[in-house]
């Protein structure tokens, strides 16, 4: 069965891209270990806020293109979607940057005022740019299979993000938003570079009569995927908005901390598989090839690679966590228990789920995605009006959202038997 699993081009595809991310997960990890000793769950939970904040923007700043440039009929097309993502994100993060002033401009009675991520707010509208020009730039690559190219760009962000937040810890908080930034600023340098030497990609040129038909063909990806992008932000900023709010920094930095250790499985395996499935599924159904048997496999072979983590969490989290951080983060270890199961189903769900982008039925996601949502904002409030725990909390959320990732993935296998 593992025979059958990791051979073919698809597998060796997914190994130049996990070679590469394992490397920079390690040196990820190692520096999340040096500086959860240097700053405080207070500091890094206002990261964890300012983070929330750019991804909630960002599911916006380039309508979703950079997913419908893989998907794309023709190389032409792509182009002209890459063209049209970034003239988006520059709209969007100018618009950004409008709001901020505006916010500014109400003193005490604007967003976060009197709070310590208020002073981050101008960096907001930089880092969507940042991050929406990687993403363009990353899914371009993604495209042509370009993974031994780009394969090397995390390992940059990592060493970078690490090593100037340890440098600057000094100055505090800030610290860790001049690693994040710049790390961010790096993948776009590097990523641009292999691009241009590529020197196979056209950037401009093209009219706004162009782009308006271009974007006229592919307006189904934003309709619905800008809708299903922010519902996937929404569950995770909203939870760490929500205990930011409501329960302080130190418990959404220690949130944070227990999802930076429950998402390495998601950045070393499945943004990887994600990447070489999408591209794989979206060349099989321009051809009329089958997808269900790719999608069952992709599947299981996320489950197979998460399931250690789960069960190592489920089995020691608190004392892993005490033990790798230090004393003050064994609760976030309490966290990661309540927490791992659905991250488990959660990461199966990730990569199978772009079926729908592929088979065009984005709007049967999008609908499973809105119950989860609305299941999750109703038990938060609820949870709060009930005086429960952080813990509680946090158990509610694990056990709900296991439920609708689960849904999903099933949804997922039903929908990859569908054919051009």
């Amino acid at each position: 069965m593992f025979d059958r699993l990791f051979r073919s081009d698809f597998a060796k595809n997914l190994a130049t891209l996990v070679s590469a991310t394992v490397a920079a997960q390690v040196i990820s990890f190692l520096f999340n270990m040096l500086l959860a000793r240097l700053y405080t769950p207070e500091q890094f939970g206002i990261l964890s806020v300012f983070v929330s904040l750019v991804g909630l923007v960002a599911v916006f700043s380039c309508f979703k293109f950079d997913v419908a440039l893989v998907a794309a009929k023709s190389d032409e097309d792509a182009e002209k979607l890459l063209a049209l993502g970034f003239r988006i994100n520059f709209i969007v993060s100018f618009g950004a940057l409008v709001l901020v002033a505006a916010n500014y401009l109400l003193g005490a009675n604007g967003m976060y005022a009197g709070e310590k991520v208020y002073d981050w707010l101008w960096f907001i509208p930089p880092a969507v740019f940042l991050v929406t020009a990687s993403q363009l730039l990353w899914m371009w690559n993604v495209r042509g299979k370009k993974f031994k190219n780009i394969s090397w760009v995390r390992i940059g962000e990592a060493l970078v993000n690490g090593g100037l937040a340890a440098a600057v810890f000094g100055i505090g908080a800030w610290g860790l938003l001049a690693g994040t930034l710049a790390s961010q600023a790096l993948a776009v340098l590097l990523l641009f570079f292999i691009v241009l030497r590529a020197g196979n990609v056209r950037m401009s040129g093209f009219s706004k009569t162009q782009l308006a038909e271009t974007f006229r063909n592919y307006k189904e990806f934003p309709r619905v995927n800008i809708l299903q992008g922010f519902l996937d932000i929404f569950q995770l900023s909203l939870i760490v908005i929500f205990t930011q709010h409501f329960y302080g920094d130190a418990v959404a930095g220690l949130y944070g901390q227990c999802m930076r250790v429950l998402q390495v499985p998601m950045r070393l395996i499945v943004l990887p598989v994600a990447h070489v499935y999408f591209s794989e599924a979206s060349e099989r159904f321009r051809s009329g090839g089958d997808l269900y048997g790719l999608t069952k496999k992709t599947a299981l072979r996320t489950a197979l690679f998460a399931l250690p983590v789960t069960l190592a969490l489920l089995a020691a989290g608190p004392e892993l966590f005490a033990l790798v951080f230090g004393e003050k983060w064994r609760e976030a270890g309490v966290y990661a228990q309540l927490l791992s199961v659905w991250i488990l189903v959660d990461l199966a769900r990730a990569p199978v789920q772009q079926v729908a982008s592929v088979v065009g039925k984005q709007k049967w996601i999008l609908l499973v995605s809105t119950g989860g949502s609305v299941l999750l904002t109703g038990f938060l409030f609820a949870g709060y009006l009930a005086d429960l725990s952080a813990r509680w909390i946090f158990a509610g959320i694990g056990a709900s959202q296991a439920l609708v990732a689960l849904v999903l993935v099933f949804l997922s296998l039903r929908l990859s038997k569908i054919k051009q």
